[in-house]
């Protein structure tokens, strides 16, 4: 359905571009541009967009992590210290205490009997999953924006050729007008989501890390200073957490 959409908003496209070599100048140019260039950009956007993206990857990723990665490390060393101290059996008793779900999870599991070889593969794949989510927003959106500067150089075509045709002469800026201004546009927007993906997914990766690193720390007993000095490297550097 959506690709039938987008191609009848392209087709609007089109006319409303070829119409635009009809109109001098001025207000009424920059409005049916703005027009046709809006149903352009969203036929493009149903055209590349990827099967049930909004609930299956744009949801998902907007979403918080439980907290972030420097908390989370801060919660690991009081709960490795209260290990040390009274047991596992501890846990128990203050599971509720734990707000964060992959936190309660995974030390429920150690208070189960699970072993770190049984637990770290699971974070892992939580990690994986989630990067492959910001690894197809990244590529959904570059490949879109990829696509204005296209829109904007069919209009500015039309304009000139339209211009030859009819042996008028057509101002240079009215004429590229459409191309530079998708091409600003372009990078206006490209460039803050895709840092903002970025920065996203690395604070993912930390938090993982030092989730990983505090589970297994805490279910062989390391020292809490020592677990406490390991996760921190963690939050600074955001190194995945590696089995040999």
């Amino acid at each position: 359905m959506f690709k039938g959409i987008a191609m009848v908003l392209f087709g609007g496209f089109l006319v409303l571009s070829f119409y635009l070599s009809e109109i001098s100048e001025g207000g009424l140019f920059y409005s049916i541009w703005i027009a046709a260039f809006c149903l352009g950009s969203v036929s493009v956007g149903l055209m590349t967009l990827p099967e049930s993206f909004a609930a299956r990857i744009w949801r998902p990723i907007r979403s918080a992590l439980p907290q972030t990665a420097s908390k989370l490390a801060q919660q690991l060393e009081a709960i490795a210290k209260t290990v040390r101290e009274e047991g596992l059996l501890a846990l128990e008793a203050r599971k509720k205490e734990f707000v964060d779900p992959n936190l309660r999870l995974y030390l429920k599991r150690i208070v189960e009997g699970f072993e770190a070889k049984d637990l770290l593969p699971m974070i892992e794949n939580q990690l994986s999953y989630r990067e492959n989510q910001f690894r197809e927003a990244e590529a959904f959106f570059l490949r879109y924006f990829s696509y204005l500067p296209s829109l904007g150089l069919i209009q500015s075509l039309i304009l000139i050729s339209r211009g030859m045709e009819q042996k008028t002469p057509m101002d240079l800026f009215q004429a590229l007008f459409p191309f530079l201004v998708a091409l600003a546009l372009q990078t206006f927007f490209e460039a803050p989501l895709i840092r903002w993906l970025t920065d996203e997914r690395e604070e993912t990766l930390r938090y993982f890390s030092v989730l990983g690193e505090g589970i297994d720390g805490i279910q062989q007993g390391h020292h809490p200073e020592l677990l406490g000095d390991r996760i921190r490297a963690r939050v600074a550097s955001g190194v995945r957490r590696v089995e040999s």
